[in-house]
């Protein structure tokens, strides 16, 4: 035998690593295949899904009533925001079997002008389908925006515990000019216009800034108090202070005509939409936080919270 030949020791142990080798490969390129799909399959389902969300029987002859989910702050930066929620609303007035539709309302607040885009449209959407009623139902809380969006319902009604009205404008910053000046750090901004940094936190006020910022702030509190008397159309009583800002309970606020009555989804949907059956639309998350970035999300919805507060935005 040759002494570059190996033996069948040395053949056999190389055999079996080839062997081993091939078989780890094979493994290898299967989990490869098989997390492709995952990851594919994964994409195709949120595509598929990334529109608005029907739960409930969406069959072509049954009579449902339509709920419409409005859950969180009414802003632009929050799944609740006036694009998403005015295309629930086109569809849940465009399908023929809904009888009736209900904006079951779980929201503290938002902004002027998300809350104005949705009420605009529901006006809108009640023209064109007269024969459809619509009702906001609030559950745990309906204030503010979500007060305003409310409003522009037919009808409103919440639980007798729920927090309604709130018919008030803020607007909120922070003052570090001592701050800054403690710690010896000079505020350098330069701007064309007198007033093109109004209210910067790093700069002190001015009454003529505060006149402004109070001007515009009795705007929009004129413009949510125009809209709440338009949409109760004669409801409201007289309380001395029902456009202050104060919050009330629902029990109180059907005192002072704020709501019609007291119930939830289900029993407005039984005894004043008239169908029990429930169709709910729900606004759906991005395909960006659907890909487990939540947390980032979340980082970022309070990042703009606490700049609209540094940078004085309205609220409401």
């Amino acid at each position: 035998m040759n002494e570059n030949t190996p033996s069948n020791w040395e053949r056999a142990t190389i055999e079996k690593v080839l062997l081993q080798t091939i078989k780890e490969q094979r493994a290898a390129r299967r989990w490869s295949v098989f997390f492709k799909l995952v990851v594919f399959g994964y994409i195709a389902v949120s595509l598929f899904s990334l529109g608005p969300q029907i739960r409930g029987y969406a069959g072509n002859k049954k009579p449902v009533t339509a709920v419409i989910e409005i859950n969180g702050p009414i802003m632009s930066s929050s799944i609740a925001n006036a694009k998403k929620i005015n295309e629930l609303l086109d569809q849940a007035f465009a399908n023929k079997n809904a009888k009736g539709i209900i904006l079951s309302i779980n929201s503290p607040g938002g902004t002027p002008v998300n809350a104005n885009l949705i009420s605009s449209k529901i006006d809108r959407l009640r023209k064109k389908y007269p024969d459809k009623k619509i009702v906001a139902v609030i559950g745990e809380v309906g204030a503010s925006g979500a007060y305003w969006v409310a409003s522009s319902a037919e009808d409103i009604y919440a639980d007798a515990a729920s927090v309604v009205g709130s018919v008030g404008v803020v607007i909120q910053s922070f003052g570090f000019t001592e701050a800054i000046e403690k710690l010896g750090i000079e505020r350098r901004i330069y701007a064309a216009g007198d007033d093109k940094v109004i209210l910067d936190p790093f700069s002190p006020t001015n009454a003529k800034q505060q006149q402004i910022i109070e001007e515009q702030l009795n705007t929009v509190h004129e413009l949510f108090i125009a809209q709440v008397k338009h949409g109760r159309q004669g409801r409201l009583k007289n309380a001395p202070d029902l456009f202050s800002g104060r919050i009330w309970l629902g029990k109180n606020a059907l005192k002072v005509g704020l709501i019609d009555g007291l119930g939830d989804v289900e029993s407005i949907a039984q005894d004043v939409i008239g169908v029990s059956e429930i169709l709910e639309y729900t606004a759906q998350e991005s395909l960006y936080e659907k890909f487990g970035l939540n947390v980032w999300q979340s980082f970022k919805l309070q990042a703009q919270k606490l700049s609209s507060y540094i940078f004085s935005m309205f609220y409401i």
